[in-house]
C-alpha cells in the first residue's frame, strides 16, 4: 500500500516495524513526517479466498471492494476527515 501525498498518523511506527495479526503481516517500508506512507502486506492465504472481505470508505460508510488482480493497482481517494489510529488496534513488534 502506498499513500501518495499522505501517511497514516502513527509516528510511533518506523521503517521495518512488523504488525502481525491472524492471517496477515504488515511491514512498514517507508515513513513520512507523521508515520507510514508505504506498507507491504503478506497474507497467509490467496487474496481471492472467499473468507476475505476488503473494505473502503465511500459515501460515508464502509463498502466491500474486490482486491486488484496481481500486478494491477487499486487507487482510492482519501475522504476528508478520515483518520486512523493504528495504536488503538495493534501493538507492533520490531524485527
Amino acid at each position: 500500500m502506498e499513500l501518495v501525498d499522505g501517511e497514516l498518523h502513527a509516528p510511533f511506527l518506523v521503517t521495518g516495524d512488523v504488525i502481525d495479526v491472524a492471517g496477515m503481516h504488515a511491514t512498514v517500508t517507508a515513513v513520512g513526517r507523521n508515520g507510514p506512507n508505504r506498507v507491504r502486506f503478506r497474507f497467509d492465504r490467496p487474496l481471492d479466498d472467499p473468507g476475505f472481505v476488503f473494505l473502503i470508505w465511500k459515501d460515508g460508510r464502509l463498502q466491500s471492494v474486490a482486491p486488484p488482480a496481481i500486478g494491477e493497482v487499486l487507487e482510492l481517494s482519501r475522504p476528508a476527515g478520515l483518520a486512523l489510529n493504528p495504536r488503538a488496534l495493534y501493538r507492533p513488534e520490531r524485527v
